[in-house]
């Protein structure tokens, strides 16, 4: 992948702006906030904002939701609320997409996925109170299938030997499947 993604902070906008204009930085500052002043009402109107090769800023409405409080797990009801929603223009999803995995394009990947949901669900079918409950989303690829291996024993054994033999050794170097499919699994998992 690309390099790490970093924020541009006001005062780099505004330099970067002033160099490509000629505008003093006084002046694009200026204008800088008048846009945001401008944008931020049309957007709270509610309404939308098109920005030219970038995409559209708009409020859009949420509907009301019933989920547990944080603090004592409780049900409640959460109000429905606008929200900003962006949605970019065709080149600004076609540059993330260029710095961005395509493998789920690819027909042996999506293979090495489907296989790898249903070793697990064979797991959990069978062996559901053998899940693990040291996987977080934080895991990495490599510690997970220890993890696994303590939790299920021999059964995992015959996962992984099915696994090996069901997808192709430079489909399984390149994206561990089987580990990613455990992380979204089971790191939600507790008691």
């Amino acid at each position: 992948m690309g390099a790490s993604p970093r924020s541009v902070t006001w005062r780099e906008l505004v330099d970067r702006t002033a160099t490509k204009t000629g505008m003093s930085k006084a002046q694009v500052d200026r204008v800088l906030e008048a846009f945001v002043e401008v944008a931020s009402d049309a957007i709270t109107a509610p309404g939308s904002v098109k920005l030219k090769r970038i995409g559209t800023l708009a409020a859009e409405w949420r509907c009301g939701r019933v989920l547990r409080s944080p603090r004592d797990q409780k049900r409640m009801f959460l109000d429905g609320r606008f929200q900003l929603a962006f949605r970019p223009s065709e080149s600004v999803k076609q540059g993330l997409a260029s710095r961005s995995p395509q493998l789920w394009k690819s027909p042996e990947h999506q293979g090495a996925w489907r296989l790898a949901e249903t070793l697990l669900s064979d797991l959990e079918l069978y062996h559901p109170d053998k899940v693990p409950k040291a996987i977080t989303m934080d895991t990495p690829d490599a510690e997970i299938g220890g993890v696994c291996e303590s939790a299920f024993g021999v059964h995992w054994r015959r996962v992984m030997k099915a696994w090996e033999d069901g997808v192709p050794e430079a489909v399984r170097q390149s994206r561990d499947h089987l580990a990613q499919c455990a992380r979204v699994r089971w790191s939600g998992r507790r008691g």
